[in-house]
């Protein structure tokens, strides 16, 4: 055998083990050795593409993730297999997700379901996971009815696949829509059962991000001390696990907490810092905005309304990126208390007309 044949062989030879590798790394949270292993084999194989792909959505390249997720799509359309064309359907959807394209990727979540149903094979992990994804889109889309039907189907299919991350992710998103269709109280029972589903786990950043969300939660529901601890204890995990985008969550968090007890300037503080981790993340713009509209509220409470009105310029400027609708009306809110408060009477009734009728959901 020729020296280029050998060394051939020793690279094929290597390549399971080096994308077994790359997904123990992405499983960890290692999302840019991840990203280099796979890149290190200079081979488009699907397992590479998948890793690729949910390593960059996780590192903010959004562009990069959706060109490899199309060619993850393309790829195994080749190889006609059913199932795995769902999968890539699934990473491609959550390209267009993480890009804010919410219709666009629930589009892509409900073609993988028919794929689903193609297969010869058929998997109730894959099927839940793309449910999963598109009651997200959905919820975004406050399609309450759709995204709750979809995660009452995803849950019953984690339950017989015995998933404990898959339920997890699952409880997550049932918090989360419960907690936006006003139901507080349920929205804290599924928080903690996720939370106690990603402790035993080990993943340090999904607790983190579900302590963020039961700091809030527990606000709610006049629980300020709990609050105010499970916040610090979601700052403090992720900034262990190196995740400034989950540290900037919790922070920007626990501004609104702090702005709540009448604690305007260390509000400000904390919605700075926010903003500071968040910086250059095109895949957080809704995050940079609630942090601003938090930031335009303390400096108000200071009286400082030029800098108020500056930031909360951002504000609505990234709700209008996203089409957070009840966040442009919040924000458009503050901004007509703003105007008030400095005597233009006129300008912040239309404001607050302007946020009423943003929070209407029909047109004559």
């Amino acid at each position: 055998m020729s020296k280029k044949l050998e060394q051939a062989a020793r690279v094929s030879a290597a390549e399971p083990a080096t994308i077994d590798a790359a997904e123990a790394a992405l499983g960890a949270g290692d999302f840019q050795v991840a990203l280099d292993a796979v890149r290190s084999l200079g081979s488009p194989r699907d397992r590479c593409l998948r890793v690729e792909v949910s390593a960059l959505l996780e590192l903010g390249e959004l562009t990069s993730a959706e060109t490899r997720a199309n060619e993850l799509v393309d790829l195994v359309k080749s190889g006609g297999d059913q199932l795995e064309l769902a999968d890539a359907l699934l990473h491609l959807g959550r390209a267009r997700y993480k890009a804010s394209a919410f219709p666009d990727s629930a589009a892509l979540f409900s073609e993988a379901l028919e794929h689903c149903d193609r297969s010869a094979e058929p998997s109730d992990a894959v099927r839940a996971d793309v449910l999963g994804w598109r009651a997200r889109a959905y919820r975004r889309m406050r399609l309450w009815a759709a995204a709750q039907t979809d995660i009452d189907l995803a849950m019953a299919l984690s339950r017989e696949v015995a998933d404990d991350r898959l339920t997890a992710n699952l409880a997550f998103q049932a918090s989360l829509l419960a907690e936006r269709t006003g139901q507080t109280l349920m929205a804290s029972v599924f928080a903690e059962q996720a939370k106690e589903l990603y402790e035993a786990l080990g993943d340090q950043r999904s607790l983190a991000r579900i302590l963020n969300n039961l700091g809030g939660l527990n606000w709610l529901l006049g629980r300020q001390e709990l609050a105010f601890e499970h916040l610090r204890e979601a700052f403090d995990i992720a900034t262990d696990a190196d995740s400034p985008t989950d540290a900037a969550q919790a922070i920007s968090s626990l501004a609104q907490v702090l702005l709540g007890d009448s604690q305007p300037e260390p509000a400000e503080t904390a919605a700075r810092h926010a903003l500071e981790l968040l910086a250059g993340r095109d895949d957080y713009l809704e995050e940079q905005a609630n942090a601003s509209l938090v930031l335009g509220r303390a400096l108000l409470e200071q009286e400082r309304f030029d800098d108020a009105l500056a930031s909360l310029a951002s504000a609505e400027a990234g709700f209008t990126k996203v089409s957070a609708s009840s966040a442009i009306a919040a924000t458009l809110v503050v901004r007509g208390d703003v105007r008030r408060r400095q005597g233009a009477l006129e300008e912040a009734a239309d404001l607050y007309r302007r946020a009423a009728d943003l929070m209407h959901d029909y047109r004559f």
